[in-house]
């Protein structure tokens, strides 16, 4: 708990590049079932599992489909999940 004494004294530009890699890093993960979810809820035949409608399209166009968007997605979570952070912190102090 003694880690946590100083959390004040923690400059505003390093909360705010600290919540922009977090964001980043927890994009990584996630990003090919946001992908894979948003496809099959707009998909015609949604007969088909999420499982099935992956498989099918990894297989047509292969791995690299399932990060491709990823840059962008990162371009808009850096500085959206940094300032986040940053203003929820300096807020909750300010409260």
């Amino acid at each position: 708990a003694s880690c946590w004494l100083g959390r004040e004294k923690v400059p505003w530009r390093e909360k705010l590049l600290c919540g922009a890699v977090s964001g980043v890093l927890s994009w990584m993960p996630a990003y090919p079932w946001d992908k894979m979810k948003t496809l099959w809820q707009t998909h015609p035949c949604r007969g088909d599992s999420l499982l099935f409608f992956m498989c099918e399209k990894i297989r047509q166009e292969g791995l690299v489909f399932l990060y491709r968007g990823f840059g962008a997605t990162l371009v808009r979570a850096f500085p959206q999940t940094g300032m986040t952070i940053a203003m929820y912190d300096l807020t909750k102090r300010h409260l």
